[in-house]
């Protein structure tokens, strides 16, 4: 269904289906993998799903009006607390901001 350009909603949908999958797996692996050696997997697991926000924010965030954008980072700030990695919060931050923009 995003293959067409005269159904352009249905482009913006997608996008915010992935954004929504990944940021629920985000979530999920720090309720999860919280103790001992789980912390490493749960790292692992979040920068994986970090990466691919970013790639589709950048990728794909310019189909999304304002609003939708607006919307997206606020998600991506919210994130932050899901995750005890300093990298991680700040490339969810540098991802919100240019959202936001």
């Amino acid at each position: 269904h995003t293959r067409l350009a005269s159904v352009s909603w249905a482009r913006e949908m997608c996008i915010r289906d992935r954004l929504n999958n990944l940021r629920a797996a985000f979530k999920n692996a720090k309720d999860q993998y919280r103790w001992g050696f789980q912390s490493q997997l749960r790292r692992n697991l979040q920068t994986g799903i970090a990466n691919k926000i970013i790639r589709l924010c950048k990728g794909h965030g310019s189909l999304l009006n304002a609003e939708e954008r607006k919307f997206c980072a606020n998600a991506l700030s919210k994130m932050k607390k899901d995750t005890d990695d300093d990298y991680l919060q700040s490339l969810l931050d540098l991802t919100a901001r240019s959202m936001s923009r």
